[in-house]
């Protein structure tokens, strides 16, 4: 496989997914990485400088019959290894999971010829994305540039393209390839305002097929934080002058 690994990255950078806990077993399950069609994300703008129409001599908006961006597929991944705004977009019932990984893992996908791990590049005006797109140097650019109202993901993107498959049809929206579950995940850490029950239930699951990562429960919300860091008031008399 051809990796490229983005500016601001290395082998050993560490990321993290925020998922529900249906995609975690999913994905466990099948052992294998989903890869979405880029043009199905939600956001409009999403390979927007791919999608612009070129005017003809006539004043003509034509759009081309194939453009590269078509067939890219990726998956995204966060820098932020705790985020409350994650967590309660992608956990709402309570029951999410945070997985980890190092970017070096992703070389382990099979049935990919090549993939690229990029950050997300954020951009406030069209004039910025302009400019950005225009210094920018990957394959896969048009894929890079995300508005910044959702820079609280500090997004970055595992890229591929049908080309770049072993076995494609154009007809497909998502891409499922194999990887090693056992090797490729590094950590398990579960919402941190689940129950007990769910950490107890998915903590036997996980024991139960063998994974050697043990899940871990969230202390972002930990209560009294002060017990553990020490701290408390003390009344000292106050000197007369």
């Amino acid at each position: 496989m051809d990796f490229f690994v983005g500016e601001g990255l290395n082998s050993n950078t560490k990321l993290y997914r925020y998922m529900d806990v249906e995609s975690f077993i999913s994905f466990i399950e099948t052992g294998k990485i989903l890869f979405t069609n880029v043009n199905l994300w939600d956001d409009e703008w999403e390979v927007i400088l791919s999608k612009l129409p070129t005017e003809n001599d006539k004043g003509e908006l034509v759009y081309p019959l194939y453009s590269f961006h078509e067939y890219i597929f990726g998956q995204s991944w966060s820098l932020k290894q705790e985020s409350d705004a994650m967590w309660r977009i992608y956990s709402q019932s309570k029951t999410g999971i945070r997985i980890a990984t190092s970017v070096e893992k992703f070389k382990m996908i099979k049935g990919i010829k090549q993939c690229h791990v990029e950050k997300v590049v954020y951009f406030e005006s069209v004039d910025q994305l302009l400019e950005l797109s225009s210094a920018h140097s990957s394959l896969f650019k048009d894929a890079l540039f995300k508005r910044n109202v959702f820079d609280h993901e500090c997004e970055v993107r595992v890229l591929t393209h049908g080309d770049f498959l072993d076995h494609f049809e154009s007809a497909w929206s998502h891409v499922s390839l194999p990887v090693d579950i056992s090797k490729f995940i590094e950590g398990i850490t579960l919402d941190p305002r689940a129950g007990d029950w769910f950490v107890d239930a998915i903590s036997k699951y996980c024991g139960r097929i063998g994974l050697v990562t043990k899940p871990i429960k969230s202390n972002l919300y930990e209560p009294d934080p002060h017990l553990k860091l020490g701290l408390a008031r003390k009344w000292v008399p106050v000197k007369d002058k």
